[in-house]
């Protein structure tokens, strides 16, 4: 081991010998022999470069001629005083930080033979005016020229094909650059603090625009962004206060939503975006990012075409000139306070196909006055509507299953809700926790309620506490699919007697694998139905009066969690299987949904030998046998089975009469 790293410094030390630092005519060079080039270099950390200086074409030392060849990193770094110098055309790179805060620099050329200039070359060169780049350079690293900000014009050379970060940044004097054909990438801040820029032509070779790269470009008021773009970082026009128009040709971009941005849109598959003031936005556009339009304050309208399918979180926050926006109906989301503090916003328009209105959307958009959440709508965030103190009227759509806490709060003109939900939606926090805070500091109790069906709404907080609850309808609507049978709960009390083709039924008795059901004519908000009929919806009209019915099936006001046994008992839920249509054991545990019902028997009547399932479906009126029977008692004189009233209600005692037994009727003597 030893030998063989004796060996490799062997093989190195010539290397090391052939660069040798020395000082020629008061500049220090490092010289390499072996090539015998020259490159200038740092004196040693005690440069004081300063008035007028020129570096040779070659220099001489121990009788060979070196060609200079490079300004190396660091060489001029610091020389304040250093007022010009001039370079030969031998020179083919300028080093990293080579003439780093030569503040008194004013009178520069760059010769035509020089291909790179390293990162930071000019970094802070505030004496320098006028600038030319040559056509040689290829290469420009990144804070070149960072902070010169005396530069005016300059113009980028066609064989440069990336501007790397901060190229250009704090260059507050520039006021137009020329982007030549050749160049793909604007590097992040690439032109950040370009306070003065007003002129810039974007050429159509450019394939991504980095992070911030016309950051606070106050002087830009228009920009073209060509087609052959693929990917927008964020922020890139971000403090770029007076932009009125970015227009972006047709193309396939992608765009970074990660942070704010002043005045552009960014999109998770496609376009952008044409104008600020008045916008519509290209067909082509799929999402509307975060922070899209934030606190544009001067966009008074804007057009969203029918591809967009979300609207990410403060898209339009802060916009407090637009009146009036449409959120079509292929947008699924609308993010987190997307529409908040749209303070002029009076005119909102929701078509159906949205299910989710995130957290805030509208949060203090103060002067809305009337809002509609159409049917598709399931999800209504937190402080939704919060603090909208115009608001008069909201209407909630049928769907509506879950509403964040304080979406209503201090809505102080609020005078009429309709919520058309039948179940009644559920209040969360962020965290899901159930919460009864939808209408903190909102005087509800001068508030009209409008409902469906408000029995379930009069037992429920925070619903409970309208001054007014009115039902605004004076049935309900069921559906019975392809199969002909569906469980049932209704709402609110209900009527079937006048329902053409329609029947409902409870479950009263179980023998022998046949469930046994009567007929239900009026039923009581929470019963537990089977519905039977040709597939299709029926209106049910609300009833007056009902009766109390003895009833195996469970109904659901709330979506619950039903296990496959309770207790002594095992659950049952209708199905189909291999075209059979009955009730089925649960065979593990799940959400029943409100407005469902579930079957419940006793475990021990339940036979496993037909795999747990309901063999037969009788109705009670359906049954054309009656029988003469004198009841069997027990050892204790009491009655061997169960009788009901042809009502369907349990009788412990029976006279004599009409009875319910086994799912037959008999006649008890």
């Amino acid at each position: 081991m030893k030998q063989t790293l004796l060996s490799l410094l062997m093989i190195m030390l010539p290397m090391v010998a052939s660069a040798v630092a020395v000082e020629i005519n008061g500049i220090w060079y490092n010289l390499d022999a072996t090539n015998q080039t020259a490159e200038v270099t740092y004196n040693n950390g005690g440069n004081s470069y300063s008035g007028n200086i020129t570096i040779p074409s070659s220099v001489n030392y121990d009788n060979i001629d070196y060609n200079v060849t490079s300004i190396g990193e660091s060489a001029f770094k610091g020389c304040t005083t250093l007022e010009s110098i001039s370079l030969p055309s031998t020179i083919l790179t300028i080093g990293a930080s080579a003439f780093i805060d030569c503040s008194s620099l004013d009178d520069f050329t760059i010769p035509n033979s020089v291909t790179s200039i390293g990162n930071g070359a000019f970094h802070n060169c505030i004496g320098l005016t006028n600038f030319t780049i040559p056509d040689c350079v290829t290469s420009i690293g990144e804070n070149a020229f960072y902070g010169c900000e005396n530069i005016q014009t300059i113009d980028i050379p066609n064989g440069v094909m990336n501007l790397a970060n901060c190229t250009f940044a704090g260059c507050s004097s520039l006021t137009s650059i020329s982007i030549p054909n050749t160049v793909v990438s604007i590097g992040e801040k690439a032109f950040g603090s370009c306070t003065n820029l007003n002129n810039i032509t974007l050429p159509n070779s450019l394939l991504e625009i980095k992070y911030a790269a016309f950051f606070d470009c106050k002087s830009i008021t228009s920009i073209i962004i060509p087609s052959s773009v693929k990917e927008i970082g964020e922020c890139i026009l971000g403090g770029c206060d007076n932009l009125i128009s970015i227009v972006v040709e047709e193309g396939n971009l992608y765009y970074d939503s990660r942070g704010d941005c002043n005045a552009i849109i960014h999109t998770a598959t496609n376009e952008l975006i044409q104008g600020c003031k008045s916008s519509t936005i290209p067909n082509t556009v799929t999402c509307i990012g975060a922070s899209s339009f934030q606190q544009i304050r001067e966009l008074t309208s804007i057009t969203i075409p029918n591809n967009v399918k979300n609207i990410g979180s403060h898209a339009f926050y802060g916009c407090n000139g637009l009146n009036s926006i449409t959120i079509p109906e292929s947008v699924d989301c609308l993010g987190p306070y997307a529409c908040a503090w749209c303070s002029a916003l009076t005119n909102v328009n929701i078509n159906n196909g949205v299910t989710i209105i995130g957290e805030g959307s509208f949060y203090r958009c103060s002067n809305l006055i009337s809002i509609t959440i159409p049917a598709s709508v399931t999800t209504i965030g937190c402080e939704a509507l919060g603090e909208c103190s115009e608001l008069t009227t909201v209407s909630i759509g049928s769907s509506v299953k879950v509403i964040g806490n304080k979406s209503f709060s201090k809505c102080s003109r609020l005078t009429d809700v309709y919520c058309y939900a039948e179940i009644v939606p559920s209040i969360k926090d962020n965290y899901n926790n159930p919460s009864t805070n939808l209408f903190e500091d909102t005087n509800i109790e001068n508030a009209t309620l409008h409902v469906p069906a408000y029995s379930t709404y009069i037992t429920t907080a925070p619903w409970n506490g309208f001054g007014t609850i009115t039902r605004f309808r004076d049935h309900t609507t069921v559906t019975i699919g392809s199969t002909g049978m569906a469980t049932y709960c209704p709402m609110d009390d209900v009527d079937f007697s006048t329902v053409n083709g329609l029947k409902a039924y409870t479950a009263t008795g179980y023998d022998h694998g046949t469930l046994t059901v009567s007929r239900v004519l009026n039923a009581p908000a929470g019963t537990g139905l089977l519905l039977q009929g040709e597939a299709g919806s029926y209106d049910v009209p609300y009833a007056t009066s009902t009766g109390y019915y003895i009833n195996l099936l469970h109904g659901l006001m709330t979506d619950t969690q039903v296990s496959p046994t309770e207790g002594s008992y095992t659950n049952f839920i209708l199905g189909q299987k291999n075209g059979v249509t009955t009730f089925y054991r649960l065979s593990e545990a799940g959400t029943v949904a409100a407005g469902k019902a579930y079957l419940q028997l006793p475990t021990s009547v339940v036979d496993d030998s037909n795999n747990s399932r309901v063999m037969r479906i009788v109705a009670e009126d359906e049954k054309t046998g009656v029988r003469s029977v004198e009841l069997l008692t027990n050892s204790e004189g009491e009655n061997s089975e169960e009788l009901f009233d042809l009502q369907g209600r349990r009788v412990a005692k029976p006279s004599k009469g009409i009875y319910i037994v086994g799912g037959q009727k008999v006649v008890v003597k």
